[in-house]
């Protein structure tokens, strides 16, 4: 007996890029491949806007206070953000998106919902979908990588 062919009556995707910035400065600056780094202003005033994922077995995440970050990841390279360079990779995210789907609502810079409900006929079941786009994005912009969860809601 075949199974049963699972029909979902909406599919929408939540894409959001990995650490952004962080694999960002990474990609552009190979040196930084590897290592700790908290993207942000060096100032002990300033916050982590992100932090590499080399960064966050020492409990370093976004929001936190540069002071504590670097208290508690001495050893973490400190990067100043280039949000026009964030934009422009954002812009590609965003193309590579709308590839998939007319239904795209940014969240941010780097996150969207994307509704594919009719997309099974192009593109294939959900899980082979959330593939695609992962592939897309990787290609597009020169390695970066995003999660994708698939659900029939927001």
């Amino acid at each position: 007996m075949a199974p049963a062919e699972s029909v979902w009556p909406r599919i929408i995707a939540h894409a959001d890029m990995d650490a952004f910035y962080a694999a960002i400065e990474q990609l552009d600056d190979p040196s930084l491949c590897g290592k700790p780094i908290l993207v942000g202003l060096p100032s002990d005033r300033g916050v982590v806007l992100t932090a590499s994922y080399e960064a966050r077995p020492f409990g370093v995440g976004s929001a936190m206070s540069m002071a504590k970050a670097r208290r508690m990841c001495p050893d973490a390279a400190i990067v100043r953000p280039r949000f026009d360079r964030y934009q422009e990779v954002s812009k590609m995210i965003m193309r590579v998106f709308s590839d998939f789907s007319p239904h795209v609502e940014a969240i941010s810079l780097d996150e969207a919902f994307l509704d594919l409900t009719g997309c099974e006929q192009l593109l294939g079941e959900p899980r082979t979908i959330g593939k695609k786009l992962k592939e897309s994005v990787r290609e597009a912009t020169g390695g970066l990588t995003i999660s994708v969860g698939m659900s029939g809601t927001k």
